[in-house]
């Protein structure tokens, strides 16, 4: 079904809204990307009534149309293919799909990791990552990622609810 929805599971409404709560938004203006933004409901959550310039990509061209109402800037297509200037973002709202992909070349890879690898070089020096991951894919290497690029690394269990469906 991963595979049938493109990896598609958009974090819902009540935790974006819990994951604004924890952070503080400065009064200067920051650039966000969602490079899964889906339908940038998320995103909208996340920056209303903030000083923000918000940018995504999607894959999917029904929810890229969706999410220009939610994003200033969406680029329908592969966020791998494309062009985006390094540390342009202040912060980086990252839910990739969970799920193995062919690598070029040959070899299979984990999606979760490749986004979060590919994705960093556009996170400012001291910007904010928000990583959706389920505890069962927080795997060594993808610690070893987080703790060689972040200073402060806060980590917080979704609500039962959804903790049951997706850990």
């Amino acid at each position: 079904m991963n595979r049938v929805k493109m990896g598609y599971f958009p974090t819902d409404e009540k935790h974006v809204a819990m994951i604004k709560s924890m952070l503080v938004f400065p009064k200067t203006r920051v650039n966000i990307l969602d490079p899964c933004c889906g339908c940038g409901t998320a995103m909208k959550i996340l920056t209303d009534n903030e000083n923000t310039a918000t940018f995504g990509t999607e894959l999917d061209k029904c929810r890229a149309e969706l999410a220009e109402e939610n994003i200033q800037r969406v680029g329908y297509g592969s966020f791998f293919y494309s062009r985006i200037s390094n540390r342009a973002f202040h912060s980086l709202f990252l839910n990739p799909p969970y799920m193995s992909v062919i690598k070029e070349g040959g070899g299979s890879g984990r999606s979760e990791r490749t986004f979060l690898l590919e994705s960093l070089k556009y996170l400012m020096l001291g910007g904010i990552l928000v990583y959706i991951i389920p505890y069962y894919r927080l795997t060594e290497d993808i610690c070893q990622i987080l703790a060689e690029n972040f200073d402060e690394i806060s980590v917080s269990k979704f609500l039962d609810y959804e903790f049951k469906k997706f850990k």
